[in-house]
């Protein structure tokens, strides 16, 4: 199965957490075959925070949805997170955003607790830019149309994500680089 993750977080070292975090995904059987740049985006939460970094990866894993969401959000728990205010501040978010079979074919899914296409990732600048980024063209299962169509939406459109500019990738080898 393929799985496009967003990968984002406003506290500590954000950055190392997504390695960390694609390290340990690896080293447990599944394979990064993507990964966007990071980009840079003000915090969409209550109260003053610092803004967020965020990012798209695709993998290539066996686990099955459930037992995907499940780890990532283990993940999330590793690296400080702690469950409290909606959109508040965290050291890592990591969202399952969409799901193909291994011949790329997009899935849906309405589980308890896991909805694919995640359902406000049309909503968020902070996603459709990676996204566009790593993989362009990708389509938008609810509307027939493209994911990246949703960037002229208001109000994706006044959201604005910064992208990181780097002589070097963020993320070290084996990671495969966004083509």
């Amino acid at each position: 199965m393929i799985a496009w993750l967003g990968l984002g977080g406003n506290l500590g070292d954000p950055e190392r957490a997504f390695i960390r975090a694609l390290e340990t995904l690896e080293r447990e059987g599944d394979r990064i075959t993507g990964l966007a740049s990071l980009w840079r985006t003000a915090a969409i939460g209550p109260g003053e925070q610092p803004d967020h970094l965020n990012s798209v990866a695709r993998l290539q894993t066996s686990r099955a949805p459930g037992e995907l969401l499940v780890r990532l959000k283990e993940l999330e728990r590793e690296a400080g997170r702690v469950s409290g205010e909606r959109w508040g501040p965290r050291p890592l978010d990591l969202d399952l955003l969409l799901l193909a079979n291994d011949e790329g074919h997009l899935l849906q899914l309405e589980q308890a607790g896991l909805d694919i296409p995640h359902p406000r990732m049309s909503e968020r600048a902070f996603v459709l830019q990676p996204l566009q980024e790593l993989d362009p063209g990708l389509p938008d299962q609810r509307t027939g149309g493209q994911l990246a169509q949703h960037l002229q939406d208001e109000p994706v459109r006044s959201q604005v994500a910064n992208k990181l500019t780097r002589k070097e990738p963020w993320y070290p080898a084996p990671f495969v680089p966004s083509p």
